[in-house]
């Protein structure tokens, strides 16, 4: 072995215990998600789904993504969530039959809300584990347009089954932001400014190096 684990425990530790559930993640994978089977099935092409999102998006001042393959990021994910409500209102005014293949979507959305205010924040609320069980219970049964289910992704896999392991295992009534990653990915942000001024840009030959060895 050329490197040292970055995790390192005797046979029987758990992995919940050196790895916890990355809240901010696990935001942005999950809304990601459903947003993009929403647009995928609810709309008949691509480019008239992305329309639909970037001008909900726009009306209701909630930045658009800039970074991650223009994904959105966790401040516009909770504006999403926020904003459901919203969400469904504009989708019926487009199109009952967007409207009626999008509802369990946005449904699901909801329910993915109450798990993100009962156990992201620094204390957990009474009643998570039966969002986390209702959530569970709406993603599985969503469905393509084609009828068949839609793939469920390591993030929403450790929502649904992977949380309540580890806040059990915890048991101290601290909720996920208490260990949050944010703090670390504000670091790297700020860091990024301060290489930027710093970098240097080492232009490319412009012709081939040759060596001499006389």
């Amino acid at each position: 072995m050329s490197h040292d684990p970055l995790l390192k425990g005797s046979p029987d530790t758990l992995i919940l215990e050196k790895f916890v559930p990355p809240e901010l993640h696990l935001l942005l994978g999950v809304v990601d998600k459903l947003l993009t089977e929403l647009l995928r099935n609810a709309f008949l092409t691509n480019v008239k789904g992305k329309q639909f999102m970037s001008t909900f998006l726009q009306k209701n001042n909630i930045k658009e993504g800039e970074k991650r393959g223009g994904k959105l990021e966790g401040n516009s994910c909770h504006g999403v969530l926020d904003i459901v409500d919203l969400l469904e209102r504009d989708l019926k005014d487009y199109s009952l039959e967007s409207y009626l293949i999008g509802l369990p979507f946005i449904q699901t959305m909801r329910l993915f809300k109450k798990v993100v205010h009962k156990t992201f924040g620094m204390e957990v609320i009474d009643g998570w584990e039966v969002d986390i069980e209702n959530f569970d219970t709406s993603y599985r049964s969503l469905q393509s347009t084609k009828g068949t289910p839609i793939t469920i992704p390591p993030k929403v896999h450790i929502v649904t089954q992977h949380i309540k392991d580890f806040l059990d295992m915890k048991g101290d009534g601290k909720g996920l932001g208490f260990w949050s990653e944010q703090a670390t990915e504000a670091c790297h942000a700020n860091f990024k400014k301060i290489w930027d001024l710093s970098l240097i840009h080492i232009s490319e030959p412009t012709r081939p190096l040759y060596i001499s060895y006389a």
